[in-house]
């Protein structure tokens, strides 16, 4: 599969649509989604790496994951159930990971003000990876990514 442009925005579309979930309590504003994609950009460079932040959402086609079959996560979440390192079928797969990391970047830096106060408390104590970024980032794995994932697995089988 071909990482384009095209691919990377619905994705990034696909997350932010996904943590606009009642259920999710983030309380993103209507344009999220769109402020996503303005705020996206997608460049390819060997040695480059994706990244995130306030208003800064860049992701790179040359990750170094694509083209393996595992997503391997930092060490601080890489033995999570749920967020850690996951066998994969497909670089789609690989893409849709390193978006869902992203985006929860993205929303952790750029919406703080709209998160309800538990959430607020834990941004306090984040440090990039801590309990803020991996509670947006578990709700995109287990409820979007994960099942995707699981079930390509199940079509590979059968």
């Amino acid at each position: 599969m071909k990482i384009t442009e095209a691919k990377i925005r619905a994705a990034v579309k696909r997350c932010m649509k996904h943590l606009m979930k009642k259920q999710y309590e983030l309380n993103l504003p209507k344009s999220a989604p769109e402020n996503a994609l303005r705020c996206l950009k997608v460049y390819t460079r060997t040695d480059g790496r994706s990244w995130a932040g306030h208003n800064l959402l860049k992701i790179n086609t040359k990750c170094w994951q694509f083209g393996t079959k595992k997503w391997s996560e930092y060490n601080r979440v890489a033995k999570t159930p749920v967020i850690g390192n996951i066998q994969v079928v497909d670089d789609e797969d690989i893409l849709m990971c390193l978006v869902a990391h992203e985006v929860s970047h993205f929303v952790q830096f750029t919406y703080r003000n709209w998160f309800p106060e538990y959430l607020k408390k834990k941004q306090d104590k984040d440090r990039g990876h801590g309990e803020c970024f991996q509670t947006i980032y578990r709700y995109l794995r287990a409820d979007l990514v994960n099942p995707m994932i699981e079930s390509k697995k199940m079509e590979n089988v059968a």
